[in-house]
């Protein structure tokens, strides 16, 4: 994001905080279900909402113009699979806002015309060769390694997201991590998995104990602290090492009074519109229970009212908790976002 946009963020959220607004200021749309890969976690692949048209999804990304939307990432599924994505991403930003991308990276040496016109990309990458084949297939790093020398060749602002998981988890993959994108110059989402029993059923083989999570989180925290590229602020990483439970990975419910985090901000400040246009609070209610509305039949601003009143409250999803803590204004992400534009550009 630019200087000019994030200007133009923090000016419209200190506006909705002042305000009390329901303004969508961050949307992820996932424009497929379909992927050209087979990772061993996932299972959006097996999901069979039927996708929105050009004409929809451009639609929406109208309305959300005129909500006041200030990022939209697309992601799937594998985005650069739709034959439309370049008209799709050339009309978000025609609209002034900024537009960022999930993917696998295996089509990025193809579509090179439409990265080119993103302002941000988030690549998965789960290790080394032998943990992130183990967690995706058979030569998913080659092409992960090709991607990023392509994104690296062409200027464009790049994260890794990195799901922890048993074949990952280890100090030794960590650091394997982290010295690679001090090579490759870019940034770790580091992230732990959604999983719900009966969605997110080949999650759940893969998820580390709840003490290799804390202890993974604990080193984030501590290279975080030397200055090593992780993403997400100390503070994300405090909140989501002290979750007491990973096998349940949001509460709506019972005495929160151990938690020191922030608010959900889901549904008012950000949302996320699936597939088919139905419109939930955040990515993870996705997989889950939570409240949703077709976007496509009801239009995004009446959608957007209805999810807003969702009852989920917290959640140990790491980028859950750094958005909240931005929209909440804590100071301790507030400098690590500005610390990230200042060494990446993100």
């Amino acid at each position: 994001m630019s200087l000019r946009g994030k200007l133009s963020f923090g000016s419209a959220l200190l506006r909705a905080r002042m305000l009390g607004e329901i303004r969508p200021l961050f949307c992820q749309i996932s424009v497929t279900n379909r992927c050209n890969a087979n990772c061993r976690y996932c299972n959006y692949r097996f999901r069979y909402p039927e996708e929105m048209s050009t004409g929809e999804l451009l639609s929406v990304i109208d309305q959300l113009a005129e909500l006041g939307t200030r990022r939209i990432s697309l992601w799937g599924g594998e985005p650069l699979l739709r034959d439309d994505i370049g008209e799709i991403v050339a009309h978000i930003k025609s609209k002034g806002i900024n537009c960022a991308m999930n993917s696998n990276g295996y089509l990025v040496p193809q579509k090179r015309e439409v990265v080119a016109m993103l302002d941000q990309f988030a690549l998965s990458l789960d290790g080394p060769k032998e943990a992130h084949d183990a967690n995706r297939e058979p030569g998913s790093y080659d092409k992960a390694i090709r991607a990023l020398e392509v994104l690296k060749e062409m200027g464009i602002p790049t994260i890794t997201n990195v799901p922890f998981t048993k074949n990952n988890v280890s100090d030794k993959v960590i650091d394997f991590l982290l010295d690679h994108a001090e090579k490759y110059d870019y940034k770790i989402s580091f992230l732990i998995l959604k999983h719900t029993l009966e969605k997110g059923k080949r999650a759940w083989k893969f998820m580390p104990s709840d003490d290799q999570l804390r202890k993974a989180i604990s080193k984030l925290i501590s290279e975080k602290r030397k200055g090593r590229p992780v993403l997400f602020s100390e503070f994300t990483y405090e909140m989501a090492r002290n979750w007491p439970d990973y096998s349940a990975d949001r509460r709506s419910d019972g005495d929160l009074s151990w938690w020191r985090g922030p608010r959900c901000y889901a549904g008012r400040l950000s949302i996320n519109i699936d597939t088919n246009g139905d419109l939930y609070p955040c990515a993870a209610s996705t997989v889950g229970d939570q409240e949703h509305m077709n976007c496509v039949r009801y239009g995004v601003r009446k959608a957007l009212e209805y999810v807003s009143r969702h009852t989920c409250r917290v959640c140990y999803i790491p980028c859950r908790i750094e958005y909240n803590a931005l929209f909440s204004l804590n100071p301790r992400v507030l400098l690590n976002v500005g610390l990230n534009y200042r060494e990446k550009g993100l």
